[in-house]
């Protein structure tokens, strides 16, 4: 009897404490990674939302540094899926998107705004939109019989342009990052420099992602990968020389450094991806590796070229001007220092700012529609005149920004190099006898309006490239001018030329006077 009850009093003693026991281990089952996609789809994503994204392969321990190309972001104090989503698929970094972190215990979610994407090693896709091909790209172009692209334009000399040198910078980021629209960004340029400008293939410098590493690096927009072609003109010959980074970035400066004169004119193309710092200080982003606006200016400040001019397609690429911006320099950003860059709908195969802009200097698409941005028709595509015609037809939510030291060198300024400006020719003496002064390289499709200084007398020629005066007093001396003001539907220019009106001064040469508007030469008494 007293063995029942002890039994019955243990029994009782220790039940609680088994139960609770029991209890304490009984934890709900942890979110599963089906489960935490659900959550997310249900909590955060619209229905109607056009995005990608994605899920971390595994659960994230609290206070893991997730790694970006910049900056690392950490995720809460608690165990997490992690997932990513890219609310711009088809814009470039940086842009909106978001980090949100599951309580793998409790389903409660914190969600993080960003503007870069976390390292994609570490993800695996839910949803990632893909885009139907609709035309043509850059690679599928075809050319003539001869393998030559077909342009509208001014077409180079049969000889190279050995005074022209250019660099192409496309990071791409990683491997998920580095869209096929970043290759034919750079592809389009290419054969427009050396089809069009005569650039020779060893004057153009090309830093592309992982350089010549022939592992895939470059998303097509399907959703697959292929390794990015080192040909970017198709004509057999590899032109992705370097990986795109700080360093090779430096070696590749370096190089121009020594090269270069003032004889010598540089062109700097850059696309892909930029972020913002702070205001406008901004980088651009590069293969696994970011470069700041005055890092990269210092490598170009390092060439000693006597024209530079610089486009920039990436996120940000406006807050470069500031920085870049020096006399006999001409910059064009797709968008200002605060603002995103955009793909070009609707099959997202070109960053729309270059697109247009690329299609200016070439006289036509990618796909051979023709080009007509010579607004004052002298035959050649202006650097201003590129950037007003790419301005015009962006039609993506960016702000394309233009710079030019002195302000006027855009007009002037092509991938040629300065154009031949408008002169005036003719005597520097004008007397009573007809004297002709010639306008030289009018533009066609121009008007020319001649003036001259009431001291002189008009003859002839208004309206015309020969324009004929004579001095209105030829017993009065003294300095006068004619003038030609050039109109197009661009704007005026007016290129003046001083004279000597009249009796010139008498100089005595070697005993001898020379007098008289006719320069006759009369012997003094010796």
């Amino acid at each position: 009897m007293k063995t029942r009850f002890y039994f019955t009093l243990i029994f009782f003693l220790f039940f609680p404490i088994v139960f609770l026991s029991a209890q304490e281990v009984r934890f709900p089952d942890e979110i599963s990674k089906t489960d935490a996609i659900k959550i997310v789809e249900k909590k955060i994503i619209k229905s109607n939302q056009e995005i990608s994204y994605f899920i971390s392969k595994d659960t994230i321990p609290a206070n893991t540094k997730i790694k970006t190309v910049d900056q690392p972001v950490l995720s809460p104090d608690y165990t997490s899926w992690f997932i990513f989503i890219d609310d711009e698929p088809f814009a470039n970094w940086g842009h909106k998107c978001r980090y949100v972190f599951v309580n793998v215990k409790t389903g409660q979610y914190t969600v993080l705004e960003q503007k870069l994407p976390p390292d994609m090693d570490m993800m695996e896709p839910i949803k990632e939109l893909i885009i139907k091909k609709t035309q043509k790209t850059a690679v599928e172009k075809k050319t003539d019989n001869e393998g030559s692209e077909l342009y509208s334009v001014k077409r180079a000399a049969s000889t190279n342009n050995n005074d022209n040198y250019a660099v192409i910078i496309s990071g791409g980021m990683a491997p998920y990052d580095n869209w096929v629209r970043f290759w034919n960004d750079c592809s389009q340029i290419y054969k427009t420099l050396v089809n069009v400008y005569g650039y020779p293939d060893d004057h153009i410098y090309v830093l592309m992602s992982d350089g010549t590493n022939p592992a895939n690096d470059r998303h097509l927009n399907d959703g697959s990968y292929d390794s990015s072609p080192l040909d970017l003109d198709g004509d057999g010959d590899n032109d992705v020389q370097y990986a795109a980074t700080k360093a090779n970035i430096s070696y590749v400066f370096d190089q121009l450094s020594n090269t270069l004169n003032s004889n010598n004119n540089l062109f700097i193309f850059t696309t892909d991806h930029g972020n913002q710092v702070s205001g406008c200080d901004v980088n651009i982003i590069l293969w696994g590796e970011t470069m700041s606006d005055s890092e990269f200016t210092a490598e170009v400040d390092k060439v000693n070229a006597g024209h530079i001019i610089v486009v920039m397609e990436q996120c940000h690429s406006g807050g470069f001007i500031d920085n870049l911006q020096g006399y006999n320099r001409v910059i064009a950003t797709a968008c200002n220092c605060s603002e995103p860059s955009s793909a070009m709908p609707p099959d997202y195969n070109y960053d729309e700012f270059v697109y247009y802009w690329t299609s200016a200097v070439a006289g036509e698409t990618p796909d051979g529609t023709p080009v007509d941005a010579d607004v004052n028709n002298d035959d050649f595509v202006s650097m201003s005149e590129a950037f007003n015609y790419a301005s015009a037809h962006d039609t993506r939510p960016e702000t394309p920004q233009y710079s030019s030291t002195p302000s006027d060198l855009g007009n002037y300024l092509s991938l040629y190099g300065l154009f031949p400006l408008l002169t005036i020719t003719g005597p520097s003496t004008v007397c009573t006898t007809n004297s002709t002064f010639t306008l030289n390289n009018r533009p066609s499709g121009t008007t020319v309006n001649w003036i001259n200084s009431s001291n002189l007398t008009y003859i002839s020629g208004q309206g015309t490239d020969n324009y004929t005066v004579q001095a209105a007093n030829s017993s009065v001396s003294g300095m006068g001018w004619v003038k030609a003001i050039v109109s197009s539907s661009y704007g005026n220019d007016t290129i003046e030329k001083d004279v000597w009106m009249g009796k010139p001064a008498q100089s005595t040469i070697t005993g001898n006077s020379e007098i008289g508007c006719e320069h006759n030469l009369y012997f003094a008494n010796p």
